[in-house]
């Protein structure tokens, strides 16, 4: 749901919100770096996949070559295993920041709730605080145990699929980038009137 334009943030609020974010998560820095290198792993493992079907296209099947298809069968076997492993490590790192990151701001506004003025609190109403503090909390955490990842993801994978187009052909990957731009000035501009 939209917000009205008084209550967006401005940019330097942002900045200020993300700035609060990063103290917060710091604390946490090497298990985001451990999760973020079980994505870029994971990325690196799901490109992999599209080459055993090549594999099996191109060499396998045409050639009756069962020696390499019981060799890919193993890859595959081996190429789940390891990407399942790697998304349990991902996964399990970004909840265990999440509810960290979560647990520290419960508590600060808990503490910065108790040395408010309680005219505030009847004014609001109970209920309404605490509801506020528990969703917008939920709000963060979820934001860092699922969409941070999953960003993270896509933004690598991304990369991944530019770096070996280019290594695959340079020609082809040059002229399917050049339009990027294009696609990125028209999400700009039609974004607002979608929504």
């Amino acid at each position: 749901m939209d917000q009205p334009a008084s209550d967006r943030p401005s940019g330097s609020e942002d900045q200020a919100s993300l700035r609060r974010l990063h103290v917060l998560v710091r604390p946490h820095r090497l298990r985001l770096a451990g999760a973020v290198a079980a994505l870029i792993g994971l990325a690196a493992v799901n490109i992999s996949f599209p080459m055993m079907v090549k594999i099996l296209i191109d060499d396998v099947f045409p050639h009756g070559n069962k020696a390499l298809l019981w060799l890919m069968l193993l890859g595959l076997v081996l190429f789940y295993l390891v990407r399942n492993l790697l998304y349990f490590v991902s996964k399990t790192a970004a909840v265990h920041v999440g509810e960290n990151v979560c647990f520290t701001i419960r508590n600060r506004l808990f503490n910065r709730m108790q040395h408010m003025n309680l005219q505030y609190t009847r004014k609001m109403g109970p209920g309404h605080v605490s509801s506020r503090v528990m969703s917008d909390s939920f709000v963060i955490q979820t934001f860092i145990q699922d969409e941070l990842p999953k960003l993270v993801l896509a933004l690598v994978l991304f990369l991944a699929l530019v770096a070996s187009l280019f290594a695959v052909n340079w020609q082809l990957a040059l002229i399917a980038t050049l339009v990027l731009p294009l696609h990125l000035l028209a999400f700009y501009r039609f974004k607002q009137p979608i929504k």
